[in-house]
């Protein structure tokens, strides 16, 4: 996870922190930026680098909240310090 903004760690780490053992989550963006503390365009700019790193899938909802799905990257998938006890 090279050459990442600090804002886009962030949001990542935030999703993968609520997200299910597939990966999946459902967060609203009033959510990430009570959490975070980001601005909504900082939001949409963060997922938007995310999905273009393939870090990041995009689900759409018409509901309140979106529904991603983490990507963790497959050098990481094997070191144990990186996936969910």
């Amino acid at each position: 996870m090279q050459d990442i903004k600090p804002s886009v760690l962030k949001l990542w780490l935030l999703m993968y922190s609520l997200s299910d053992d597939s990966g999946a989550v459902s967060i609203s963006y009033s959510h990430i930026t009570e959490s975070t503390g980001m601005a909504r365009t900082t939001i949409s700019r963060a997922i938007k680098e995310l999905v273009d790193k393939e870090l990041l899938e995009i689900k759409p909802n018409r509901g309140i909240s979106s529904e991603y799905k983490i990507i963790i990257p497959a050098e990481y998938k094997q070191d144990k310090r990186y996936t969910k006890q």
